[in-house]
C-alpha cells in the first residue's frame, strides 16, 4: 500500500532515541521529511550504529534535522514550529512522543517527580498540538498522533504518575479530534504495551546479572507476565513505528479520528 508520505513533513518528539527514533526512520523509509525534536545533548543521541537520527534518516534519501526542543516550554516549541516551517514550508504530521518517567511505589515517589512526568507527557504534548495545529489549519490537512500507553487504559502499579499522564493523553486525543476534524485535521493515539527498547533491555539486562536467585525470580514474573499477552511475547520498537506511520497516512488512515489503538500483542482489548 502506498500510504502517500513521500515529500510530506513530520516532527517527531522524543525522537533523538528509541522507539521514537524507529518511527523517524520509518517515516523517512515512506520518503517523508523528518524533524526529530528532543532535547537530548549531542553525545546521548548517538546511536548503537555511529549515527544520529537525522543522519539515518538522510540515509534513505530525504531531508532531515534535530532541533533541540525543550516541550514543556511553549516559546521553545513555537520556535521549534517556525524553524520547521521556514525550512521545510509545511508541518503534515506531529507525532508527541516525548516522555520521562521513574519507576516505582507512588506512595515513596515525590512531587517533583509527579511534575515532570506530567510537564514532559501531558503538558508536552498540549504545547506542541497547540502550536503545530496553527499552521494544520492554514493548511485544512494534517494528522496528529499523540503517544499514550496501555498503562493508561488500565493502570499499572509502580507507574501510576505516569499511567495518569498517559490516559491524560487519550482524553486529549479524543477532545482535539473533536475540535479539528472541521479542519480536515485527524488525531489519534497510540498505546503501546510492554515494548522492547533499549532501556528496558538494559534494565532487563542488569536484573539478570545481579546474581542466580535473583535472575530466576526475574525471569518468573516475565514468564507470569506474557501469560496476559494473547500472542504470549511482548512488542517491538517496530511495532509501535508502523502503527504510528499507518496511522499518520492519509490513503491508509484517512478516515480514522479520535481513536487509541493498542499496540500491545492482545495486552489490552477494547
Amino acid at each position: 500500500m502506498d500510504l502517500d508520505l513521500k515529500g510530506r513533513t513530520v516532527i517527531v518528539t522524543g525522537g533523538g532515541r528509541g522507539i521514537c527514533r524507529v518511527m523517524c526512520a520509518t517515516f523517512a523509509k515512506e520518503g517523508a521529511n523528518v524533524v526529530a525534536a528532543d532535547i537530548l545533548p549531542d553525545d546521548a543521541r548517538v546511536g548503537a550504529d555511529g549515527t544520529t537520527t537525522e543522519q539515518e534518516c538522510m540515509s534513505h534519501g530525504v531531508r532531515a534535522s534535530y532541533i533541540h526542543t525543550d516541550v514543556t516550554q511553549l516559546d521553545n516549541v513555537m520556535k521549534m514550529r517556525d524553524e520547521v516551517m521556514s525550512t521545510y514550508g509545511q508541518i503534515d504530521v506531529l507525532v508527541n512522543g516525548a516522555a520521562w518517567w521513574e519507576n516505582g511505589y507512588f506512595w515513596e515517589s515525590n512531587p517533583a517527580s509527579w511534575a515532570k512526568e506530567m510537564n514532559v507527557i501531558m503538558l508536552g504534548s498540549m504545547n506542541c498540538c497547540k502550536a503545530i495545529a496553527e499552521p494544520m489549519m492554514k493548511a485544512k490537512s494534517g494528522a496528529i498522533v499523540n503517544i499514550a500507553s496501555d498503562a493508561g487504559r488500565g493502570g499499572e502499579s509502580r507507574q501510576v504518575t505516569y499511567g495518569a499522564s498517559k490516559a491524560g493523553i487519550i482524553g486529549l486525543t479524543r477532545g482535539l479530534a473533536l475540535e479539528l476534524g472541521y479542519h480536515k485535521i485527524r488525531v489519534n493515539c497510540v498505546a503501546p504495551g510492554r515494548t522492547q527498547t533499549p532501556r528496558g533491555i538494559a534494565d532487563r539486562e542488569a536484573a539478570l546479572a545481579v546474581g542466580e536467585k535473583e535472575a530466576e525470580a526475574y525471569l518468573e514474573r516475565e514468564k507470569r507476565a506474557l501469560r496476559v499477552y494473547a500472542l504470549r511475547k511482548f512488542g517491538t520498537m517496530q511495532d509501535v513505528a508502523n502503527m504510528v506511520v499507518f496511522l499518520s497516512s492519509p490513503s491508509g488512515a484517512g478516515h480514522v479520528t479520535g481513536q487509541t489503538i493498542s499496540v500491545s500483542g492482545g495486552y489490552t482489548m477494547v
